[in-house]
């Protein structure tokens, strides 16, 4: 496997240091302001992405889309 493969498998797997690094900002914040545990805020991020509402680029970062009403 060249090193590049097993890189992007890796990357897939865990995600990129920036990203790992926004998204557990995100997390630690959200469980700071509202006493959620750290399973419910994580639940609670997948469906906001499922949803195209929040993402966490590879570069780093979060990305929110606002819904017009």
């Amino acid at each position: 496997m060249l090193f590049k493969e097993k890189e992007h498998l890796l990357m897939n797997k865990k995600g990129h240091p920036k990203q790992r690094q926004s998204r557990n900002m995100v997390i630690m914040e959200c469980m700071e302001l509202t006493g959620w545990s750290r399973a419910k805020v994580v639940a609670s991020l997948k469906e906001l992405e499922a949803a195209n509402l929040i993402k966490f680029p590879t570069a780093g970062g979060v990305m929110l889309r606002e819904e017009a009403l």
